[in-house]
């Protein structure tokens, strides 16, 4: 290992006072990193005195063996806080949330992804190299490529959110097709399944609704401030909404007739606190759940097709039925 490499990883490994390490514990922690070549011990201890000369802050007590430590307050400002556990986070920061960091921060956030990656390939780490390797993040959905977004819609739409100001913007609806023109009060945004969402209120709208990002024709940030719903937070207000489900407002009490791998499946991950699973015979169990009404509850049904039946409430069975009959006529219709 180069003398440089090595004495970046000894920096990155020495604590801050009242913590403290010695040689050997740093030889140890080589050690249990999994390096193939490994540096004998003097090479440590004469590593360290080297960068005693070169980092003032950096202190050597009296006791044997000796013990290493940052003088209280200086570890990061020394070091810009890069070790193998930091240069794994920002990597995977990078992979996975990139997409996430608003334009006025992605110069710096740039340069440290670089540095991790940098520091990263000068000092191999087993253990750091075999984690990002063997670890994804994944979807049981059906993935499609992510929504075209705008750059400049997106760079206006976060600034707008950091800024707190009003954004006025042209806004094309997936249901009824047309634009409109809305001014809208940023609160948050959400990715999810490789699409923006800004979560917003408008000015005649107390309750935020979602506006998905790639729909939005032209955006502009006005000087007018932003009306903040007080103590909002992003994450709590998409958890209390179970998701994007574009809900009615309306809760039901749902039953559902469920077979195959489908009672094991919500036993694992239940619908709701409440739910309840009872066997209905040797094909059959029936499910009890309170949920909240919406679109996706729907689809989400639908996609279990005759695995899953509709027994309360009465509207949604309905709505099933009609669109199993119509689904039927479709086939139908194609066969013939």
């Amino acid at each position: 290992m180069k003398s440089s490499r090595l004495g970046d990883l000894l920096l990155s490994e020495i604590p801050e006072h009242p913590a403290h390490t010695t040689a050997p514990d740093l030889l140890h922690k080589l050690e249990r990193n999994g390096r193939e070549r490994l540096p004998v011990l003097r090479t440590i201890q004469r590593s360290l005195e080297r960068l005693a000369d070169a980092h003032p802050d950096l202190i050597c007590d009296e006791s044997k063996p000796h013990r290493w430590y940052w003088r209280a307050g200086t570890r990061n400002r020394a070091l810009r806080r890069m070790d193998p556990s930091t240069a794994l986070a920002f990597g995977m920061l990078e992979k996975h949330l990139a997409s996430l960091i608003p334009e006025p921060f992605r110069d710096e956030l740039d340069r440290m992804f670089r540095k991790a990656e940098d520091f990263t390939e000068s000092i191999p780490d087993a253990r750091l190299d075999r984690w990002k390797a063997r670890t994804a993040l994944g979807s049981a959905l059906l993935q499609l490529p992510p929504a075209n977004v705008n750059p400049e819609v997106l760079r206006v739409v976060q600034e707008a959110l950091l800024d707190r100001i009003q954004l006025d913007l042209v806004y094309r609806s997936a249901r009824h097709g047309e634009a409109l023109e809305l001014c809208l009060h940023p609160q948050g945004i959400v990715l999810a399944d490789g699409v923006f969402y800004l979560i917003a209120t408008d000015d005649g709208a107390r309750d935020p609704a979602y506006y998905a990002v790639h729909r939005i024709e032209s955006a502009y940030a006005t000087t007018r401030r932003s009306k903040d719903i007080p103590g909002f937070d992003a994450s709590r207000y998409v958890d209390g909404q179970r998701g994007l489900q574009f809900k009615t407002g309306r809760t039901i009490r749902l039953k559902l007739r469920i077979r195959w791998f489908l009672p094991l499946h919500l036993s694992e991950r239940p619908l709701a606190q409440d739910q309840v699973i009872r066997p209905f015979d040797e094909e059959w169990s029936q499910l009890n759940a309170t949920v909240i009404e919406s679109e996706q509850l729907a689809w989400w049904l639908s996609s279990f097709g005759a695995q899953c039946e509709v027994l309360a409430p009465a509207r949604l069975r309905k709505r099933m039925q009609e669109q199993a009959r119509e689904v039927s006529r479709l086939y139908r219709k194609c066969d013939g």
